[in-house]
């Protein structure tokens, strides 16, 4: 009995230090897929950008396999694209995948902004109206850098205005993409203006509790990126006219006439 007693006191430590190890290694992948996501989304890596990983390791402080499992789980969510005997590098934008996620994002978007129009609660449109008095900050200042955190707060807030946890969850991926879309060209440097007017008028609609008005007025926020992204792709003028985003104006949404003299 008292060997018995021996081995599990000698196996107990063995087995706490096979699962520490193992959580230090989760912990230092995930501070390298931070790591490399907020370079990604900031544009300090650009598509086609070769990655260094002993520089990413050194400048971690970490070995070379969490900052592998990173980058796998980065090339799995389209981000990164890993060249067999070449190394890894950042992958390009493609117009087809950016306007999946941007469709993504409307059908979401769209539905989150209507319900927090049927439901936000005081608290949730404080929080809205202080983004949108932000991103203005942002404009005045023209800190493009400052507007991109303040944007994607925006539409974070909307979807957790919405109540719907799982919608959240979902969006979550669209965002991070997003970033990285809009990092890859000078979008907010020419957009911030526009962008700061469209969350107003979205943040009014939902004040006021219409629903169809907020919906369609974040399907047309978002749309308008597609049709920018797309100008900076090798393109015919004919597509580029075709791309063109439908206008914020009265005939487009009956209701804008409305929302404006009330606002």
């Amino acid at each position: 009995m008292h060997r018995a007693v021996g081995v599990q006191k000698d196996s107990r430590p063995h087995l706490l230090r096979g699962n520490g190890h193992e959580e230090r290694e989760t912990v230092a992948a995930q501070r390298a897929y931070d790591f490399l996501v907020d370079r990604l989304i900031h544009g300090v890596y650009q598509p086609g950008d070769w990655l260094n990983v002993r520089a990413i390791c050194t400048e971690l402080g970490i070995s070379r396999t969490p900052v592998m499992e990173a980058i796998k789980r980065l090339e799995q969510e389209g981000f990164l694209e890993v060249v067999p005997r070449a190394g890894c590098r950042v992958a390009q934008p493609g117009a087809d995948e950016m306007q999946q996620i941007f469709r993504m994002r409307i059908a979401l978007e769209g539905i989150a902004a209507a319900e927090a129009a049927a439901q936000a609660s005081p608290e949730r449109l404080a929080v809205l109206e202080e983004l949108v008095l932000e991103g203005n900050r942002a404009v005045e200042a023209q800190n493009p850098a400052r507007f991109a955190a303040v944007n994607l707060a925006f539409h974070q807030a909307i979807a957790a205005a919405s109540g719907s946890r799982r919608l959240f969850s979902v969006l979550q991926h669209c965002w991070l993409a997003s970033r990285y879309y809009l990092a890859s060209i000078p979008y907010f440097d020419k957009n911030m203006q526009r962008s700061a007017e469209e969350h107003a008028f979205i943040v009014q609609a939902i004040r006021f509790g219409w629903a169809d008005v907020a919906r369609e007025a974040i399907a047309a926020h978002l749309q308008r990126c597609i049709f920018a992204f797309q100008q900076f792709l090798p393109q015919s003028h004919e597509q580029r006219a075709s791309a063109m985003p439908t206008p914020l104006v009265d005939e487009t949404i009956p209701w804008l006439g409305r929302v404006h003299r009330l606002g």
